[in-house]
């Protein structure tokens, strides 16, 4: 029997049409059934969309969702083009996600997330989190994103452009480990530490390796300003990651602002002792008007003694043109999907439109290793249908140092529930 299947049936007795057993005996009047917070109320948003409960609300489920439909169109240069199938224009689901998160007896939440982009399904977010341990906001063991970055860690739904700017190659991904996070400055900061171990790229979460693939990676982020419930907000923060690599070889590469893009810039496989990640971050928010930046480096120990260096950085600006502005997490210190204030969908409104434009920079070359200086200058228009529904529109110009550049059109479709 798989998660899902057990789930369900787990949830069955809690099904509304099931019909409740004729009393034998008079009784007293049932206790009046908790009801589920409204979306936007909840201290955890996991639990405010489709939710199922107990009579008691002890047992709560949450039902996750999230589809995006990529299309994109290339141009390059032909000194970028190694063969015809570098730059194809094409079509992808770059997230096809199901999920679910279960809250018990309001000590323990238990979330689980797969996806199946690739036809075959992946771990994402699988953990478990005891709740309100040694008054920490969170402990979570399991299978998720180290703490580490300000755009790595806002999720795909509240990401301003279709792909995160060039840092994030800088940037740890999803491993098993167990972390701890609270806040502390009466809330206007956060911290947050973790061990991890590396796992199987295929996303399985998974090591049976005998290397020491070991990680500590911790994040502290404050709000040096914060009026009007987030419309009006200073973020700061400082990511650091120290790592033993996977079988003693480390590689950094990552494509232009596009995931149906081939990977531009590539160190390859090299021999490493230990690598450290830093990455520092800064946001405001102005009403409709925002802007976003992070800088970050990789120093790595090799056997050699060359120890090479590679750095990134990136600068964003955004203007919600019908006057929305971006939604911040206090308790994750990252930004958070946004609702229009007069819906498309199931409105009359317009829904909420933005404009948004970006600068970033990565160099994969030191000390030898030709990986390549990359740089990409990208516009984006953001057209918010509801609080789920999102049409997104990109335009990158990508620049290969000495090589050449191309030209990215692309365009998503995004529905989360």
């Amino acid at each position: 029997m798989n998660l899902l299947t057990f789930l369900l049936l787990l949830t069955s007795p809690l099904s509304p049409q099931e019909p409740a057993p004729a009393p034998t005996q008079p009784q007293e009047p049932a206790a009046p059934v908790p009801s589920a917070p409204a979306a936007g109320q909840d201290e955890d948003s996991d639990f405010a969309g489709f939710t199922y409960q107990s009579e008691d609300g002890s047992f709560r489920l949450a039902f996750k969702g999230k589809l995006d439909n990529d299309w994109a169109f290339f141009s390059a240069d032909p000194d970028l083009v190694g063969s015809p199938d570098d730059f194809r224009n094409g079509t992808e689901f770059r997230r096809v996600r199901i999920g679910l998160a279960a809250r018990l007896h309001d000590w323990l939440k238990v979330k689980a997330t797969f996806d199946f982009s690739d036809g075959e399904s992946g771990f994402r977010d699988i953990y478990m989190e005891p709740r309100n341990v040694g008054g920490l906001d969170t402990l979570r063991f399991g299978h998720f994103k180290e703490p580490f970055g300000l755009e790595n860690l806002t999720g795909s739904a509240a990401t301003t452009f279709m792909e995160r700017g060039l840092p994030t190659v800088l940037a740890p991904g999803r491993n098993m480990g167990v972390m701890v996070r609270d806040r502390f400055l009466g809330q206007s900061a956060t911290w947050a530490v973790g061990v991890f171990r590396e796992t199987e790229s295929s996303g399985l979460g998974t090591d049976s390796g005998s290397g020491q693939e070991l990680a500590v990676t911790a994040r502290v982020t404050g709000l040096p300003w914060y009026e009007d419930k987030g419309s009006r907000l200073a973020h700061i923060g400082l990511s650091y990651s120290l790592r033993n690599p996977d079988n003693g070889q480390v590689r950094f590469r990552e494509q232009p602002e596009s995931h149906l893009a081939p990977n531009l810039a590539d160190t390859g496989y090299f021999l490493a002792d230990s690598v450290q990640l830093g990455m520092l971050e800064a946001a405001v928010v102005l009403g409709p008007w925002s802007l976003q930046s992070e800088v970050g480096h990789a120093a790595v120990a090799t056997p050699t003694g060359t120890d090479p260096g590679f750095s990134a950085y990136t600068v964003q600006g955004s203007w919600f043109v019908t006057g929305e502005h971006r939604d911040y997490d206090r308790g994750t210190g990252s930004f958070d999907s946004i609702g229009p204030s007069s819906p498309y969908l199931g409105g009359d409104g317009s829904g909420a439109w933005e404009l948004a434009v970006r600068y970033s920079q990565l160099d994969l070359n030191d000390s030898g290793i030709p990986g390549r200086e990359l740089r990409d200058l990208g516009f984006g228009v953001n057209w918010y249908l509801d609080a789920n529904t999102r049409f997104q529109l990109n335009y990158v110009i990508t620049d290969v140092e000495s090589f050449g550049n191309a030209r990215i059109l692309q365009f998503r479709f995004h529905v989360d529930w």
